[in-house]
């Protein structure tokens, strides 16, 4: 009961989160804000969100984690209607990156927290949260492109505050004993600490790559939503057939190969109709490599400290992206050859986890 429970936050949560996040990038170059710009943005958002981290930790000793969620949601409603109003300018731009920042990481580290209090089954748990992911940000996709190609953004704020709302009450059903454990000290096992710092590079990628799309290929918003879809329609495949038939870390180097060789693919391309099958088999090599990825997150003993464990985790995760983008920030390149950089990166990363570290 705890999983369905969970997975039901997971799904209406991830709609309401990805109505506005998952085009963030692309609004803000819609807004005429530079490549620079839209990179220093994210150098602020993530940089604050290792503030909000240790915020979100503290507070959680003193409020109940979803009164924290209702805020966050509120936080995300404020945000984009300050995106709606904000002019082309820095202050404009920093104050967003602030909200956003605010909105966005008072809510993934609560949503560890609860995955990891309820996961029972490994690898099937895992699969469905990916599963309820991958719908919740292909509707809200839809939904996205869809509305503001028609009405207001009023619209998106509207319905982001009322899934954001709703998807708490199936929170209120999970008990949870370790709500306001105090943090200890966590030690990573080194290999799975390097993953984490690599897997950024493919973030980072996947970030950008709306961003991309409009540039070099088609620069309407309803494409960037179809192409979306289609990796999503793949994804769901890839995770239901992987998470029950293969072992995935034994062919995940030879996975995240083929992967990059699909991206580089991908980058050579300008036809937006062969993108779009180029956009099914990278929805299933994205979600393999995030199926491991996944694993190798919430792969804990029952004695870890789960607060501690995650608050390291997502300072691992933040500060390595700001690193890499201020290496992109100082150096003035092109989106194209941003991309290109983080390949290797990528690429390094498969060969990071051993056989018998991943099956402890």
């Amino acid at each position: 009961m705890k999983n369905k429970n969970y997975n039901i936050f997971l799904f209406l949560s991830t709609i309401s989160r990805n109505l506005m996040e998952v085009l963030n990038i692309a609004l803000l170059y819609k807004l005429n804000y530079s490549l620079k710009q839209i990179i220093l943005f994210y150098i602020i958002f993530y940089f604050t969100g290792i503030i909000v981290n240790l915020l979100v930790v503290y507070l959680s000793n003193y409020l109940k984690i979803k009164y924290i969620l209702i805020i966050s949601s509120i936080l995300l409603c404020i945000s984009y209607y300050y995106l709606n109003i904000m002019n082309n300018n820095l202050k404009s731009l920093i104050i967003f990156s602030i909200l956003s920042a605010f909105s966005s990481f008072s809510y993934h580290i609560i949503r560890h927290f609860y995955a990891l209090n309820c996961k029972s089954n490994k690898d099937k748990e895992i699969g469905n949260y990916l599963i309820f992911t991958v719908l919740g940000v292909s509707l809200a996709t839809y939904i996205n492109t869809y509305i503001l190609e028609r009405y207001s953004i009023l619209i998106n704020i509207i319905i982001v505050l009322i899934l954001g709302i709703l998807s708490i009450i199936p929170l209120s059903k999970i008990s949870i004993t370790n709500e306001k454990e105090k943090l200890t000290y966590v030690k990573l096992n080194l290999r799975q600490k390097l993953f984490f710092y690599l897997e950024q590079s493919k973030v980072l990628f996947l970030l950008f790559e709306p961003l991309y799309l409009i540039i070099y290929i088609k620069d309407k918003l309803t494409y960037i939503g179809l192409f979306n879809a289609v990796l999503s329609m793949s994804s769901i495949i890839s995770i239901y057939l992987v998470v029950r038939k293969i072992n995935n870390y034994k062919y995940f180097k030879y996975v995240n190969i083929i992967f990059v060789l699909m991206l580089i693919i991908k980058l050579n391309i300008t036809s937006s109709n062969i993108l779009l099958l180029i956009a099914f088999m990278e929805g299933i090599l994205t979600k393999l490599y995030e199926i491991v990825s996944t694993k190798n997150l919430y792969q804990i003993n029952n004695l870890t400290n789960i607060k501690s464990y995650l608050l390291k985790v997502e300072i691992i995760f933040l500060s390595s992206r700001v690193i890499l983008l201020l290496i992109f920030y100082l150096t003035n390149i092109n989106i194209k050859t941003l991309l290109y950089i983080l390949l290797p990166i990528i690429l390094l990363s498969g060969f990071i986890l051993k056989q018998e570290e991943k099956d402890n």
